[in-house]
C-alpha cells in the first residue's frame, strides 16, 4: 500500500487521518477487512478504519499501551486482494487529571453510531455527537473531557461487553500522580447512556450480574437514552439481526428487561445523582401500519417516556428535562435498516451554541448549580409525561423463570405489543390507569394477575408471579440504592409461600458463583419468611425461596454491617521546602466513611505554620493543607491535624505531618552543547550539504533528558530527544530557497536545567538562481475547466514550479488553519494567497480563497521568492466539477456501503458494482461555493455544512433527488443523490447549481 507517512503519534481517543494515495485511501476505505499487526498477531487497541465522514483514520483505543512499535497494517477487499504496509506507531497516554482539579473530569459516551451508516465509523472526535459540548465543559473548569466511543473501543459488540470497557476505561482515569481518579462524572447518549446503566449494574454477556463494588462515578446524564427501548426498533423488528445491538435496544428485550429488574426488580442506578434529557420534536410511531400517530411524543427515535428517569426508584419527575430536539440531526440519520426518521429539529446532542438547551442543562447539573431545573419543559408539564408511563410485562412460571410461549398480554382492554424477547416480555410506551393484566400461554393457557396501576411519569417493568412469589427483601440500610445488611436477619416479603416443608428451603448465590449456601431460616409464613444472612454475603446476592408452591428468585445488594471509620489517605504527609524560597505546593488528604449514611467531620491544624481548607465537610471529600508561614530556619519540624468525626469509632484520627527546611538547593544538572554555531553552504543544482552533529552533555549533577526543536522547514533534527550524553544531528533541506543568508536556530532544552533552553545557530548561504516558475495552464482540479470559483480545487501547471515534490501534512495545519506556503512556494489568486496542498516542479494543486471577485483574475506562483508571470484565468461564482475516475469517464461515486458505483472489475482489485434505480449514492466534487452556516475556506473542515444554494443533478438526462449536498473536507462537496428510473448501461451525469453545469461526458454505470 501507498502509505504517505509511516510514522504516527496517537492518543487514546483521539484518531489522526492516515496520510497515503487517493487510491490507496480508497482501497482501505472499501476493504472488506483490516487489521494492525504487531509481532505477528493483532496489535492491541489499535485500528485502521473509516470515521463517520468517510476518512481513513488510525485511532487506539483503551488497550492500547503507551508506546512505540513497529506494526503492520493489513488489508483484504472483497475480492481477496491483499495489500499490507508497515509503520511506526508511537502510542501516548491518555490524558491525566491534575491532582489538584477543584471538578470531576468528565467521560461523553456516544451513541448507536451503526444508525448512521449501517457501519461503526471511528470517531474524529467528541464533536462528531456532542459538537462543542467539551469544550465549555473545560472552559466550565472540568479538567479533561475523555470520550467513549463505542466504535473504537468494541464496534458492534453488544452493550453489556461494552458496560465491561467503560469499567476498564474508567480505571485508566488517572490523577498526574498516577493514583486512580475516584469521581468521574458520565453524559451518555442513546446507546452510550444503557453502556453507563449496564456498567452500574454489572449485566454480563450471558445475563449474569457482577455490580462493580466501586462504581467511580459522580454524576449522570441520560441524554435520549432508550431506557425501555426505541420504538423505531420494534417496529422494524422483523429486519434486525438476533444478537445485534439493535435487537438489544428493541422494547422488551432480555436486555433491558435484565436492567430495569437488577435490584429488587429495579433499577436505582446505584444511588448516583442523574437527570435525563428527552427531545420531543419528533413523531410516535406506535407500528408501521399504526393508522394514528402521536405528535411531538418522541425525538423521532425514542418515546419520551422510554428515555425519561421515570424507572429510577425514588426518583421524581423533576429529574427529567423536555426540549424541543429530535435523536439527531435528520440530516445524518442514513439507514437502510430502520427506514424514514420522522423528526426535522436538530440534533438533541448536537451542542452547537452555548445556548443549547442540552448544554446548558448538563454544565448546570454537573456544575452543581440549580439552573438546569428551570431549563426546557418539566416532566410535571409536559402533555405526554404528565398523563402517561410505559410498561413492560412478562409471566413469571412456577418453577422460576418466565413463560417462554405468551401468544397475548391484555392490560384491561388494552392489547399490548409483543417485545423483543419474543412471546416472552410484551410492552406499551404511553399507558396510565389500573387495570387486570390477562397472559395466554400455549403451554399454560390463560392467566389472570391482581390488578395493576401504572402511575404517569414512570415506565415500569411488570411480573405477574404464578404460585410462589417473592415481592421485597428488607430491611434496607439504604433506599437508594438500595441495600441490605448482611450478618443479620433479612425477612423476605411476597405470596403464596405456603408454609415450610421437610424440602422447603432460602438460598443465597453470591454474584459469580455457581455454589448456592442454604440459609438458617428462624420463621416461615405464606407471605412472609425470616432468614439469616452471614456476613460473608455481600455485593449482589440471589435469594431463592423454594417451596412446595414453586421456586422465586431476588437478587438484591448486601452490605457488610460496620461501625462507621473515618479513613484519610495518605495518612501521612511530608513537606520541603528552602528557607527563603517559595512555600511548597499544598498537598491534598482524601477523607473517607468505612460505612454507609453521612459521617460529618471538623479538621484543625496543631501548629501556626500549618493551614487546612475547608475546615469541615462530609465524607467523602478532599482536605488541602498547606504550609502558612516561611518564617523557620532550617531543620525537621513535626506537627499533625486532627480530624474529628462524631459518631465514628476511631475520633480522633491524627495525621501526622513532617517539614523540612534546607539552607541550600541542590546542585541541578547543567545543559551544555557544542558547538554553538554551525554553517551550511548550498549551490541551486548542486548535492544538498553533510549533515553536522552537535554534543549535548550534563555538566552538572543528576540525570538528564533533554528535547530539541526547530521553527524552519529548512531544517532538521534528529533524534528529536534523548538523554545527556548525547548527539543530535542537524540536517539541511534548501528546496524552494532563492539566493542568499538564512538565519535560525535549533533549540535544546531540558526541564530542571541550568542552561536551558539552550541555542544552536544556525547559518545558511545559498548560491545561485533557481530558474523562475513559469505557468503554462490553470484549471479546475475536478473537471479540468478553464474556470474557477472560491473554495474550489484549482490545479496549476507549468515548470520550475517547485524543486521539491510535497503534500501538506498534519503539522502544516496551525490552529486548524490551511498552509497558504509549502516549503517556500505560494501562490495567489487575484491578489488573495490561496490555500498550498501540493507543490511539483511541474504541477500545483490549490484551494482557492474566499473572494467575491468574478470574471478574469490572475494567478502567480512565487518559489524560491521567484515569481511567475501572471496567468489569466476566468473565475465565477461556480465551478461544479464532479471528481472521475478511469481517466475522467466515470463519476468518483459510491454506494451506502461505500463500494464503488462502476461497472464491474473497472479497476483491479477494487470491488465495484453499478448504480440500481431507486438507490441513493454519493458523489464527491468540487466549485460549488459557499454553504450556510458559512464555512471559510482557511480552515480545516470539521463538522459538514450544507450548502447555501439549490443543486440539480440529472442523469441520463432525468432529474434526479438530491438527498443531501454539502461541504465534508476543503474543497470537496458530498451529493447523496436518489438514482432516477433510466435505461441501463453508462449514463452520463450533470450537475448544475447557480446556472452554471459541470463538465461533459462524466457517466455511471446503471444496472436494474
Amino acid at each position: 500500500m501507498d502509505l504517505q507517512q509511516t510514522h504516527y503519534q496517537v492518543r487514546p481517543g483521539e484518531p489522526v487521518a492516515v496520510a497515503a494515495s487517493s487510491e490507496t485511501l480508497e482501497f482501505l476505505r472499501s476493504a472488506k477487512s483490516r487489521s494492525v499487526q504487531f509481532a505477528g498477531a493483532k496489535a492491541a487497541g489499535l485500528a485502521i478504519a473509516p470515521n463517520r465522514s468517510g476518512q481513513m483514520v488510525l485511532a487506539a483505543s483503551v488497550r492500547a499501551k503507551p508506546g512505540t512499535y513497529n506494526v503492520a497494517v493489513t488489508a483484504t477487499s472483497a475480492s481477496g486482494e491483499v495489500r499490507q504496509s508497515a509503520m511506526t506507531v508511537e502510542v501516548q497516554p491518555s490524558v491525566s487529571v491534575p491532582k489538584t482539579a477543584a471538578r470531576n473530569p468528565v467521560v461523553l459516551l456516544n451513541g448507536w453510531e451503526i444508525g448512521f451508516n449501517n457501519a461503526c465509523p471511528v470517531s474524529a472526535s467528541s464533536s462528531d455527537t456532542f459538537g462543542n459540548l467539551a469544550q465549555y465543559l473545560v472552559a466550565d473548569g472540568v479538567p479533561v473531557v475523555y470520550l467513549f466511543d463505542n466504535c473504537l473501543e468494541d464496534p458492534g459488540a453488544s452493550i453489556e461487553t461494552l458496560g465491561n470497557d467503560l469499567g476498564d476505561f474508567l480505571q485508566t482515569i488517572l490523577y498526574d500522580d498516577g493514583t486512580q481518579v475516584p469521581q468521574i462524572d458520565l453524559v451518555g447518549f442513546s446507546l452510550g447512556g444503557l453502556i453507563a446503566r449496564s456498567y452500574l449494574a454489572g449485566l454480563q454477556p450471558d445475563e449474569t450480574l457482577t455490580p462493580p463494588a466501586t462504581t467511580l462515578v459522580g454524576k449522570l446524564v441520560l441524554l435520549a437514552t432508550p431506557n425501555f427501548g426505541s420504538f423505531v426498533a420494534g417496529n422494524y423488528f422483523a429486519t434486525i439481526g438476533a444478537g445485534t445491538q439493535a435487537s438489544e435496544l428493541m422494547p422488551g428485550s432480555a436486555f433491558l428487561w435484565n436492567l430495569a429488574n437488577w435490584n429488587q426488580r429495579s433499577d436505582d442506578v446505584r444511588g448516583i445523582s442523574t437527570i435525563a434529557i428527552v427531545g420531543n420534536s419528533g413523531v410516535y410511531l406506535p407500528s408501521l401500519s399504526a393508522g394514528t400517530q402521536l405528535n411531538n411524543a418522541s425525538d423521532g427515535i425514542v418515546s419520551e417516556t422510554s428515555a425519561s428517569a421515570g424507572f429510577i426508584v425514588g426518583e421524581l419527575a423533576a429529574s427529567t428535562r423536555v426540549v424541543p430536539y429530535c435523536h439527531v440531526d435528520p440530516s445524518a440519520f442514513v439507514n437502510s435498516t430502520l427506514g424514514t426518521f420522522l423528526c426535522s429539529a436538530g440534533g438533541i446532542a448536537n451542542v452547537t451554541s452555548a445556548s443549547h438547551p442540552t448544554s446548558q442543562i448538563v454544565r448546570s447539573f454537573l456544575g452543581g448549580t440549580a439552573d438546569w431545573k428551570s431549563i426546557g419543559t418539566a416532566a410535571s408539564s409536559d402533555a405526554y409525561l404528565s398523563s402517561n408511563g410505559g410498561l413492560f410485562f412478562a409471566l413469571g412460571a412456577t418453577g422460576g423463570g418466565f413463560a417462554s410461549d405468551l401468544t397475548s398480554v391484555t392490560w384491561g382492554s388494552l392489547q399490548l405489543t409483543v417485545g423483543g424477547d419474543t412471546n416472552v416480555i410484551y410492552y406499551d410506551d404511553f399507558v396510565k390507569g389500573t387495570g387486570t393484566f390477562s397472559a395466554t400461554s400455549t403451554s399454560l393457557g390463560t392467566f389472570n394477575c391482581n390488578n395493576y396501576t401504572q402511575a404517569a411519569g414512570f415506565f415500569s417493568a411488570v411480573r405477574c408471579k404464578i404460585n410462589a412469589a417473592i415481592f421485597s427483601i428488607g430491611p434496607l440500610i439504604s433506599t437508594i440504592p438500595k441495600v441490605v445488611s448482611a450478618g443479620g436477619a433479612i425477612t423476605i416479603s411476597g405470596a403464596d409461600l405456603s408454609t415450610q416443608c421437610i424440602n422447603c428451603a432460602v438460598t443465597a448465590t453470591p454474584a459469580g458463583s455457581s455454589s448456592a449456601q442454604t440459609l438458617q431460616v428462624n420463621s416461615w409464613t405464606n407471605n412472609s419468611i425470616t432468614a439469616v444472612l452471614p456476613s460473608s454475603m455481600t455485593g449482589l446476592i440471589t435469594i431463592a425461596v423454594h417451596a412446595v408452591t414453586g421456586t422465586d428468585t431476588l437478587a438484591i445488594m448486601a452490605a457488610a454491617p460496620s461501625p462507621s471509620t473515618i479513613s484519610a489517605a495518605p495518612d501521612g504527609l511530608a513537606f520541603t521546602f528552602v528557607a527563603g524560597g517559595d512555600l511548597p505546593a499544598a498537598q491534598t488528604i482524601q477523607i473517607t466513611n468505612s460505612a454507609s449514611g453521612t459521617l460529618a467531620w471538623t479538621a484543625a491544624a496543631a501548629d501556626s505554620w500549618l493551614s487546612v481548607s475547608p475546615s469541615s465537610g462530609t465524607a467523602p471529600s478532599t482536605l488541602s493543607v498547606s504550609i502558612s508561614s516561611a518564617n523557620l530556619s532550617a531543620g525537621t519540624y513535626s506537627s499533625s491535624i486532627q480530624i474529628t468525626a462524631p459518631g465514628a469509632s476511631n475520633t480522633p484520627l491524627s495525621i501526622p505531618i513532617t517539614l523540612t527546611v534546607t539552607q541550600s538547593t541542590p546542585t541541578p544538572p547543567v545543559l551544555t552543547v557544542a558547538p554553538q554555531t554551525l554553517s551550511f553552504t548550498y549551490t541551486v543544482g548542486a548535492a544538498v550539504p553533510a549533515s553536522q552533529t552537535v554534543a549535548i552533555t550534563n555538566t552538572g549533577a543528576g540525570d538528564m533528558a533533554w528535547k530539541a526543536s526547530s521553527s524552519d522547514y529548512w531544517l532538521t533534527v534528529s533524534p528529536a530527544s534523548g538523554a545527556a550524553p548525547s548527539t543530535l544531528t542537524i540536517s539541511i533541506n534548501p528546496a524552494n530557497l532563492a539566493a542568499g543568508t538564512y538565519t535560525s536556530a535549533v533549540q535544546v532544552a531540558a526541564d530542571g536545567a541550568t542552561g536551558s533552553p539552550a541555542s544552536v545557530a544556525i547559518t545558511l548561504t545559498v548560491q545561485g538562481t533557481q530558474a523562475a516558475p513559469v505557468i503554462t495552464a490553470v484549471a479546475n482540479a475536478g473537471g479540468y475547466q478553464t474556470n474557477i470559483a472560491s473554495a474550489g480545487w484549482v490545479s496549476i501547471f507549468g515548470s520550475n514550479l517547485s524543486s521539491s515534490t510535497y503534500s501538506w501534512q498534519s503539522s502544516d495545519f496551525i490552529n486548524g488553519m490551511l498552509p497558504t506556503s509549502l516549503q517556500g512556494v505560494s501562490v495567489t489568486i487575484n491578489g488573495k494567497a490561496a490555500f498550498v496542498n501540493y507543490i511539483s516542479p511541474t504541477q500545483i494543486n490549490v484551494l482557492a480563497p474566499d473572494d467575491s471577485t468574478t470574471g478574469t483574475v490572475q494567478v502567480q506562483v512565487t518559489t524560491a521568492q521567484q515569481a511567475s508571470s501572471a496567468f489569466g484565468i476566468a473565475k465565477n461564482q461556480f465551478s461544479p466539477a464532479l471528481f472521475t475516475i478511469d481517466n475522467g469517464v466515470y463519476a468518483a461515486a459510491l454506494h451506502a456501503d461505500y463500494s464503488l458505483v462502476a461497472p464491474v472489475n473497472l479497476i483491479s482489485g477494487v470491488t465495484s458494482t453499478p448504480a440500481k434505480p431507486g438507490e441513493t449514492i454519493q458523489f464527491y466534487a468540487t466549485g460549488f461555493g459557499p454553504t450556510n452556516p458559512a464555512s471559510p475556506s482557511a480552515q480545516l473542515v470539521t463538522t459538514p455544512e450544507p450548502l447555501a444554494n439549490p443543486v440539480q443533478v440529472t442523469i441520463g438526462g432525468q432529474p434526479a433527488t438530491v438527498v443531501y449536498a454539502g461541504l465534508v473536507e476543503s474543497g470537496t462537496y458530498q451529493l447523496n443523490v436518489t438514482v432516477p428510473n433510466v435505461a441501463n448501461g453508462d449514463q452520463p451525469v450533470a450537475t448544475t447549481i447557480g446556472g452554471v453545469t459541470s463538465q461533459t461526458g462524466v457517466s455511471i454505470t446503471v444496472q436494474q
